[in-house]
């Protein structure tokens, strides 16, 4: 699941508005509700806390806040259940206590990365980056390893326009996994920030078309009012594909021919959520 930054704009994720619904729906057909709760809801704190995991991965946040308020009720209430319900409120949209939350669950388990995670996809996602990346570098001091770590690390020091140090945690997120297209894609990103154009367009070349490549080397530049050098990439994404319709639309917009915005999923930063 992706975290999408628009032109620095909000972060946002699934309509939280449709998810309470769309969760309840869901469970009700698997007889989930309506038949009151499974044999597991009464389970022990580590089989209750792996199914919230897996209700919170599918989405279903409903159900993962039922089982966490039922644990709550049945005295388990640990920093473990602090953590979960944290992240499932930032999924609904309720950024307060979420907030709460996770500052709580942090000051619980201090030494684990989990909760600086979870605060900085938070704190981005409400503008507060100087405090997200706080907390994204509190994450990768403690889990090193770590490559969605550094890579989100990397996604707001660009944001931020902390090129250089920018350019250290992508690399380490690509050595510690080369495998992870979203983490070579914001190197790319990086790279066309600091004026490495050809090296940029080689690095998302090897993720995505070379049309699309090209493009995104050319609004990544043109984020710092250089026009000229992005229309040089805009027309190498169009000589790749002439009826590339992103850069066709992007120049329209351009040249004034036309009165639309720019739509935010044309924007080519995302920050993936901590599993």
């Amino acid at each position: 699941m992706l975290l999408t930054l628009g032109v620095l704009g909000s972060l946002t994720l699934a309509s939280s508005a449709e998810a309470g619904p769309r969760n309840r729906k869901a469970a009700e057909e698997h007889g989930e509700i309506a038949n009151g709760p499974p044999p597991w809801m009464t389970h022990g704190e580590e089989v209750r806390l792996a199914v919230v995991d897996n209700f919170l991965a599918d989405g279903n946040t409903l159900m993962a806040l039922d089982i966490l308020r039922q644990m709550r009720v049945d005295g388990l209430d640990g920093p473990e259940v602090d953590l979960r319900q944290g992240v499932a409120l930032r999924k609904e949209g309720v950024t307060s206590e979420s907030e709460r939350l996770l500052l709580l669950a942090q000051k619980r388990m201090r030494g684990d990365p989990r909760p600086h995670a979870e605060l900085c996809i938070l704190l981005a996602d409400l503008q507060r980056l100087p405090e997200a990346i706080d907390h994204c570098r509190q994450a990768t001091k403690l889990s090193e390893d770590d490559a969605t770590a550094w890579n989100n690390l990397a996604f707001l020091l660009l944001a931020s326009s902390e090129l250089e140090e920018a350019l250290d945690a992508a690399e380490e997120a690509v050595r510690l996994d080369a495998t992870d297209p979203l983490f070579r894609n914001n190197l790319g990103l990086v790279q066309a920030a600091l004026g490495r154009e050809e090296q940029a367009f080689r690095t998302l070349a090897s993720t995505m078309g070379k049309a699309d490549a090209a493009y995104m080397v050319g609004l990544t530049i043109e984020r710092s009012d250089d026009i000229e050098s992005a229309r040089r990439w805009y027309d190498k994404a169009l000589q790749h594909d002439p009826n590339h319709v992103a850069t066709r639309n992007h120049l329209a917009e351009l040249d004034g021919d036309t009165d639309e915005p720019e739509s935010p999923e044309s924007t080519p930063f995302d920050l993936p959520e901590e599993p």
